[in-house]
């Protein structure tokens, strides 16, 4: 597993094969919801993918959306963050080299931990040193963010050596 490593900073997921056949549609107005207003709260510092000012075109989730697709603008960015919906399986990352979209991604991913059972979530921000807390400042603030806003409580923060969701 991998953890805090000079020049770089990551975010990782994997949707486990089983875990969640299908997202049931219930869940998914909602993670697209919580989304959308997530976007909303960060839209002076988010594109729609890439990093440039060209990118920098609204960031629409819809009822039919099927991913979940943002990037931070200019020096706010680095990679994208994309979430598909639609595929339920596989491992994915997003580096986020610290930039100010940091923050929303980190919320993105507690909600969407929070409506897919099985979704397992971990991060460089996830500190296996022994140190308290064991999660980046970043992080704290992303769980105090979703439960103000959105009442949902992680419990992504259990920590006996292995992130879990």
């Amino acid at each position: 597993m991998k953890y805090f490593t000079k020049g770089s900073y990551s975010h990782y997921w994997e949707k486990r094969a089983g875990s969640h056949p299908q997202i049931e549609e219930e869940a998914r107005k909602q993670i697209l919801e919580i989304a959308t207003s997530i976007v909303f709260r960060y839209s002076e510092i988010l594109a729609a993918g890439g990093t440039t000012r060209e990118d920098k075109k609204p960031v629409v989730l819809t009822d039919a959306s099927t991913e979940i697709r943002f990037n931070g603008l200019g020096k706010f960015g680095n990679e994208t963050f994309c979430f598909n919906l639609l595929v339920l399986n596989g491992y994915s990352f997003c580096k986020t080299n610290h930039a100010h979209y940091d923050l929303p991604v980190c919320e993105m991913l507690i909600v969407l931990a929070h409506f897919l059972p099985g979704l397992r979530v971990w991060s460089d921000g996830f500190d296996d040193s022994g140190q308290e807390p064991p999660y980046t400042q970043t992080w704290k603030t992303a769980a105090e963010n979703v439960r103000e806003y959105y009442g949902v409580v992680t419990k992504l923060f259990i920590w006996d050596g292995n992130p879990k969701t």
